[in-house]
């Protein structure tokens, strides 16, 4: 995390802010290109629904921003985001055979990201007293929770099909 002209939490809360702005934009770019890549069908839904999913995301960070009287700036860069953005890129050249499970090993990194994001600023907003946008936070942070889960049920059906035996979980 890039830290100029961070002094304290409220700082660090719009910075906190402008990473994820930045990285749901990266999502929005790189979500109809993994689309286009995908070769199953529920996946490939799966990845255009959450381009509605991210654009409203967006439209409520801005109001967050709005909300605490911040104009709404994304980051230029963010070393995570754009390492996961690199990997989405490289997809292309992989073989259709592994092309899905690829995507969605990308797409679990760039929500498991994303959700340990927002929790973080929920905490931090909760801690400075920032009840007005607690609860878009918690909207944008539930969403990532259902799209990861959703990519989860696509995985594992994925296994189940493709090799016929139920999923074993060691116990």
């Amino acid at each position: 995390m890039q830290t100029d002209h961070v002094n304290n939490m409220g700082d660090l809360l719009i910075h906190g802010l402008r990473d994820v702005a930045y990285a749901e934009n990266q999502t929005l770019r790189i979500l109809s290109k993994m689309a286009e890549r995908a070769t199953n069908e529920d996946l490939k839904e799966t990845l255009q629904s959450h381009g509605g999913t991210t654009r409203k995301q967006i439209k409520r960070l801005a109001l967050v921003f709005e909300r605490l009287g911040q104009p709404f700036e994304p980051l230029g860069k963010s070393p995570a985001v754009d390492g996961l953005a690199v990997e989405a890129e490289q997809l292309r050249l992989l073989d259709k055979s592994v092309v899905d499970a690829a995507i969605i090993g990308t797409m679990h990194a760039m929500k498991q990201l994303a959700i340990a994001r927002y929790s973080t600023l929920v905490s931090w907003a909760r801690e400075l007293g920032h009840t007005a946008i607690i609860r878009l936070l918690n909207t944008n942070l539930n969403d990532e929770k259902t799209a990861n889960t959703r990519l989860n049920a696509i995985h594992l059906h994925r296994f189940v099909v493709r090799t016929g035996e139920p999923l074993k979980v060691a116990s």
